[in-house]
């Protein structure tokens, strides 16, 4: 499809840039919520709480208008593309 991959959410380093969207996934998180074996702290719970944070984030950055090329636009939420692969390692544990 020639488009760029997506900065990931916890990136911190450098200034990234979420304005085509934003990456939650992390290597071996589960549907469930992490416990003591889990490989991950991480589960499907905290992604969804991270893309809320996100979300509500962006908006206060757009009314600020400062950091416009940085986040997308208010109606990229209505608009965009969704994914969710989930499962394989709940079942691959």
């Amino acid at each position: 499809m020639d488009l760029p991959f997506l900065n990931a959410y916890l990136d911190s380093l450098g200034l990234p840039n979420f304005h085509r969207g934003c990456n939650y996934a992390t290597a071996g998180s589960t549907i469930l919520p992490a416990n003591a074996a889990s490989i991950s702290p991480f589960g499907f719970g905290s992604q969804v709480s991270q893309f809320l944070l996100f979300k509500t984030r962006v908006l206060e950055l757009l009314a600020g208008k400062k950091f416009d090329k940085y986040v997308p636009a208010e109606d990229y939420f209505q608009k965009g593309l969704y994914m969710f692969d989930i499962g394989q390692n709940d079942i691959a544990g």
